[in-house]
């Protein structure tokens, strides 16, 4: 009976755990909202990705982002437009629009370095 319980016990958390990891591409994949695709992205396809069984809802989820911003890469995409998703008690389903976009690289603000502020503040 005991080893029947252990045999158990290992199969129903043998899939605990497995979270899809980002492939190196995959995590330059980079959200976009509606207005920025409509803007400066080019449509790609249409991404889906589920978990199921995971140690939780939030780690399905995270692992079901994860397999989505990987096929967007290996796709050719850089970015991504959330289209749904949808948690249920066992698993998550992630659709998402796998985007090629141009991205200037000017229209975020400067982040001042260390010697930038000490030379505007007069002090050393």
């Amino acid at each position: 009976m005991q080893k029947r319980f252990l045999f158990l016990a290992a199969v129903a958390t043998s899939n605990v755990g497995c979270m899809a990891s980002l492939t190196p591409a995959g995590a330059s994949v980079r959200p976009v909202t509606a207005s920025q695709k409509d803007r400066d992205c080019d449509f790609i396809t249409m991404v889906t990705a589920s978990e199921e069984m995971g140690s939780s809802s939030g780690g399905d989820a995270q692992s079901a982002l994860n397999k989505v911003r990987n096929k967007i890469a290996a796709a050719g995409g850089n970015a991504m437009l959330i289209v749904s998703t949808n948690t249920a008690t066992y698993s998550t389903t992630v659709v998402a629009e796998a985007l090629k976009c141009t991205f200037a690289t000017d229209s975020m603000p400067a982040t001042p370095s260390v010697s930038d502020t000490v030379s505007r503040s007069g002090g050393a």
